[in-house]
């Protein structure tokens, strides 16, 4: 697997990948520019290299993605979404991690999140590297309603 900074390059597989992961609530294609073009943003992709059995020449799919706005030293994690068929197989921490180490070398000492309450995986994820539970913000979500938790990491 491969990380690098999300590019202009990338829009299609990572719209598809946020429609595949959030539904009604993914992020559009304008969005994703938008992240992808500002300063303050910065957003990574895991990519898998796969050979066709049929075909001496390989393809890179997007497995995952995620992103952070940076203001001043305090970094907001916007997304990270993997897809289906990548999950469970450590591509969500890598890319945190290496989120993380990157957003800490620009600036950012203290991040935050929100996350579905009943999103136990993703939870368990922030746990493990350093989010603590800072609070709950009451039918964040749509589609279906649910609470977000509100989870912080200070460097």
């Amino acid at each position: 697997m491969r990380i690098r900074e999300l590019s202009e390059a990338d829009l299609d597989q990572a719209v598809c990948l946020e429609r595949e992961c959030f539904g009604s609530q993914a992020w559009s294609g304008q969005a994703l520019l938008d992240a992808v073009r500002n300063e303050n943003a910065l957003y990574l992709a895991a990519f898998e290299t796969c050979a066709p059995a049929d075909s001496a020449s390989t393809d890179s799919v997007l497995a995952g993605c995620c992103g952070v706005w940076l203001s001043f030293e305090e970094g907001e994690i916007m997304n990270v979404a993997v897809r289906k068929e990548y999950r469970r197989k450590g591509v969500a921490g890598r890319l945190m991690k290496e989120l993380l180490s990157r957003a800490e070398k620009r600036g950012a000492a203290r991040f935050i999140l929100e996350v579905r309450e009943g999103n136990l995986p993703a939870i368990r994820l922030y746990e493990s590297l350093g989010f603590l539970h800072a609070g709950r913000r009451r039918n964040f979500y749509s589609d279906p309603a649910e609470d977000a938790l509100i989870m912080i990491k200070e460097i």
